[in-house]
């Protein structure tokens, strides 16, 4: 009876605010018969035991049912990303532990452990856990310990996880919400393009000039000039800033014609059947005509030979990585690649490229609007574009075609002597 006239009170008060109630709980007590009452206290028992559940239901399970939820709408990476994450929250809290506990002082312990915890700690202290390795590095001064970058990735990920669970009902609050470790190295200084220099070494290379093979003889000097994956792959990121996975997923069938303009397609979509094709973001997708200086050195000759020989991947001798993406093994060869040609440099890497193209664009006095349109940027804030910047048809492939052809790399004087030996 006392739990009946609580609820009573309570859907009273909801009433008053314009909410929803149950017209039975507002019937006075003494129009109730003994059975609806016993209904009422039971339910609201059963619900008390649903929000004990909630507080006390593990980690695992949590984890479990994020991953297992089927409103989410992750592409491969994204989810390899969170089962990553779900494995190392397991590793770092615990899979029995209850959801409930991850409190404010649980989640700055969390922090500490983060901020000292060994890189490659499962390789390097096998028998340790992250917490133990954790304790082990802070104590000792051990110093080979992952970036406060790195570390806010993990907060960033598990933070995304637990707003989840808010939501779900499983925690009241997201306690790791503002955490975050101080980052000594501004961003702006995190990556670089490629200086002058590093160009220059980069096509002074045997790869370029002439080596002994494609293969293990790419970085020996010889008579041999192969135009393969290496040498185009390399090419592409320079004229159209494209990341490197967008390039090593190229389908044959994305170098074509756009009113009549040769033009790489950037799509998950696939002309002949691939399945294999992922973008980082929705505004990834796009087409950038094809720069004039890869069409004097061949690339349309190159695909034309692609597709003689029956591939349908451009870039078919790229192997895929664990994680799916065949990027990951160009990236890792790439890295040699600059330490043969003696370019590599700290803050850089093939990313680089990227950089350097946007930087082009500056030089060129390209638009910011059709900038962000040729390098996939994502939409929004971030990207300085508005809603009405997406309205209307938008810009015709002519106009990206007279942005592009404004880029000029001739600076590079190993490039042009490279461009000019292809025209005779």
């Amino acid at each position: 009876m006392v739990i009946a006239e609580i609820e009573q009170k309570l859907e009273q008060a909801r009433l008053s605010i314009g909410l929803t109630v149950d017209p039975t709980l507002l019937q006075p007590l003494s129009q109730r018969s003994d059975q609806s009452l016993h209904t009422v206290e039971n339910s609201t028992l059963a619900r008390r035991g649903e929000v004990a559940e909630e507080k006390t239901i593990s980690v695992g399970a949590v984890l479990e049912r994020f991953l297992a939820d089927p409103t989410q709408d992750w592409s491969p990476r994204t989810r390899l990303a969170y089962e990553t994450t779900s494995r190392f929250m397991i590793s770092m809290i615990g899979a029995s532990t209850p959801i409930g506990h991850m409190t404010r002082a649980a989640c700055r312990e969390f922090l500490e452990t983060l901020r000292f915890l060994p890189k490659n700690a499962s390789r390097s202290f096998p028998d340790l856990t992250p917490k133990q390795a954790s304790d082990y590095a802070r104590s000792t001064g051990y110093e080979n310990v992952i970036s406060p970058s790195n570390a806010n990735i993990y907060i960033n990920k598990v933070c995304v996880v637990l707003n989840w669970a808010v939501r779900e009902g499983y925690l009241e609050r997201n306690h790791l919400k503002g955490l975050r470790l101080a980052d000594p190295i501004a961003r702006v200084d995190k990556r670089l393009p490629f200086s002058h220099l590093q160009l220059e070494a980069m096509f002074n290379a045997p790869l370029f000039t002439g080596c002994q093979d494609d293969e293990l003889g790419y970085a020996k000097a010889g008579g041999k000039r192969p135009r393969g994956t290496r040498f185009w792959v390399i090419l592409i990121a320079l004229y159209t800033g494209m990341r490197l996975n967008e390039i090593c997923q190229l389908d044959t069938a994305d170098v074509r014609a756009f009113e009549g303009i040769a033009c790489f397609s950037v799509s998950e979509r696939s002309l002949v059947g691939t399945d294999d094709k992922h973008l980082k973001t929705r505004s990834s997708e796009r087409v950038v005509p094809i720069h004039p200086d890869l069409l004097s050195l061949g690339i349309l000759d190159f695909v034309e030979q692609r597709n003689d020989a029956g591939h349908d991947k451009l870039f078919f001798d790229i192997c895929a990585g664990q994680d799916g993406f065949r990027s990951t093994a160009f990236s890792k060869w790439f890295v040699l690649f600059l330490i043969h040609a003696k370019a590599r440099e700290p803050k850089t890497s093939f990313h680089s490229f990227r950089h350097l193209f946007r930087d082009a664009l500056r030089q060129a006095k390209v638009s910011r609007e059709i900038a962000m349109i040729l390098g996939g940027w994502g939409t929004g804030t971030k990207s300085g574009l508005d809603v009405a910047d997406y309205y209307g048809k938008g810009f015709e492939i002519s106009v990206l075609a007279e942005a592009i052809e404004k880029l000029s790399f001739d600076h590079i004087n190993a490039l042009r002597a490279l461009i000019t030996s292809s025209k005779r």
